[in-house]
Order: structure tokens, then sequence, then C-alpha cells
């Protein structure tokens, strides 16, 4: 690749961001929670640039979860609510509802935690009942 391809692909913050999505986004495999969520924190200031439907702020809350944090997760799901027009119909919108559900839930907020399985539950009414993540949710 060029030098000043090379360059100027780096410095674009679409690129930064996808680039730290790749890295960050390994939770799967092992990496220590904290060190993901610190993967994806350079990105936050560009996430409502758009493009990449606030996936990075979807990561960081399932890091969260998993680091056993439900506020901080609650706070990162809840970007996807609050910018319908970044995620648009991008599918980690509809699941922001379960996993500020799950987040509530694991923060013992039991009445948000159930307002928000009912949100989910609502936008996944007309749904086929054998998907996973809803037959998860139901068994939740």
């Amino acid at each position: 690749m060029p030098r000043k391809l090379r360059t100027s692909f780096v410095e674009h913050p679409s690129a930064i961001l996808f680039l730290l999505i790749s890295r960050g986004g390994l939770f799967q495999q092992p990496l220590p929670i904290a060190r993901g969520i610190s993967l994806l924190e350079p990105g936050a200031p560009y996430e409502l640039a758009g493009g990449l439907t606030l996936y990075p702020a979807y990561l960081r809350g399932q890091a969260n979860l998993l680091a056993h944090n439900g506020i901080a997760a609650a706070g990162e799901f809840q970007k996807l609510l609050d910018h319908k027009s970044i995620v648009q119909n991008f599918v980690t919108g509809s699941l922001a509802h379960i996993q500020i559900g799950r987040s509530c839930a694991l923060a013992g907020d039991k009445v948000n935690a159930k307002a928000a399985y009912q949100r989910f539950f609502s936008l996944w009414r007309d749904a086929d009942p054998d998907v996973p993540i809803l037959r998860e949710a139901q068994a939740e």
C-alpha cells in the first residue's frame, strides 16, 4: 500500500475505530476483559461520527457485562437507544433492550430490568419463536 494512502487510512477516525473493533472484539478468545474494554475506549470520541452503528459501545457493554459491571454496561447499551439515527435498523439497536435488562438485573435494579425485557419482547413479538436470543431472553 502506498505510504500516502496508508497514512490517510490510519488517520481517518472510522478506520481507527474499525481497527479498534477488530482488536477489541475478541471477547470469545482468551483476552482479559479489562484489556478488551481499554482497547475500545480510544474510539469513543468518534462513535457518533456514524458508519459503525455504535458497535464499539455495544462491545464495551458486553465486556462490562462479562466483568459484572451492570451500571457501566447499561450506560454503553443506552447509547444505542439514545442515538437511533446512527444505529438505524442494525440488530444491536433492538438487542440493546435485552442487554439493558441484563445489565439492570446484574446491578439489582429489577424494575428497570423488567421494563427493558418488556420493551425487547414487544419489539420481537412477531419474530420466529426459535430465534436463539429470543429463547434465551424468555428463559431468563
